[in-house]
């Protein structure tokens, strides 16, 4: 079974993959979108290990 914070991050990440496909990976569409700073989607990003050119694909 899955905790609270576990399941944080995968809503954290699914929301981050779901904007940047909206946006066609536009990295600041996408940002504005979850009311964040282009740097700090980077920084999720990151840590999601997320890659702006497969969320194109």
């Amino acid at each position: 079974m899955a905790t609270l914070h576990e399941y944080r991050i995968a809503a954290e990440k699914l929301a981050i993959l779901s904007e940047l496909k909206k946006a066609n990976g536009r990295i600041t569409r996408a940002a504005k979108s979850l009311d964040i700073s282009r740097m700090t989607l980077y920084r999720l990003m990151k840590k999601h290990n997320i890659k702006q050119k497969k969320v194109i694909q």
